[in-house]
């Protein structure tokens, strides 16, 4: 396996200290690009 970034995409949003936040912490703190979808409120 290569040691290549990676660029994740999230289909949700972060919260403060959600699972998603968490999630794309962790990947970041590796190393990795990662995009999540925007908070819109209607």
């Amino acid at each position: 396996m290569s040691g290549a970034a990676l660029h994740v995409m999230i289909p949700n949003f972060p919260s403060p200290d959600g699972f998603v936040d968490n999630v794309a912490h962790c990947l970041r703190q590796m190393g990795h690009r990662v995009t999540c979808a925007p908070r819109r409120f209607g």
